[in-house]
């Protein structure tokens, strides 16, 4: 459909049509993003039994992005996998994982955003 929805798109003269499909593409994409996260997040859950709720009550502050972003930092994705797997900029991420380790309070530049998201492990 989507595919579908971007040739139609390239075929359009009308300025106004073409912005409205675009609208329609980022709302598809959305929403199937979130469904796919909330599918790989209950998986995860299944596989990694109480990460989330222990990242909560350490950090309630922590964002739906920012939970995501730790999930895939504790598989020990790289920048470029979750780039990829996200559909976001090298960059984005990049700046994401900034973000997150001033949330963590994690200053020293040493200590490993993914070693830090094992200590949240199940005992």
């Amino acid at each position: 459909v989507l595919t579908d929805l971007k040739q139609i798109k390239l075929k359009t003269i009308s300025k106004e049509i073409q912005q409205a499909i675009d609208i329609v593409l980022k709302r598809l994409e959305k929403s199937l993003n979130t469904d796919n996260w909330k599918e790989f997040e209950l998986s995860f859950e299944q596989v990694h039994q109480s990460f989330f709720e222990k990242l909560k009550n350490d950090y309630p502050s922590l964002t739906p992005r920012d939970r995501r972003l730790c999930a895939l930092l504790y598989l020990d994705l790289t920048t470029k996998e979750i780039s990829q797997i996200t559909g976001q900029s090298f960059k984005t991420i990049e700046n994401a994982r900034t973000r997150l380790r001033k949330k963590f309070d994690l200053t020293n530049e040493k200590i490993n955003l993914s070693t830090y998201l094992n200590t949240f492990k199940s005992l």
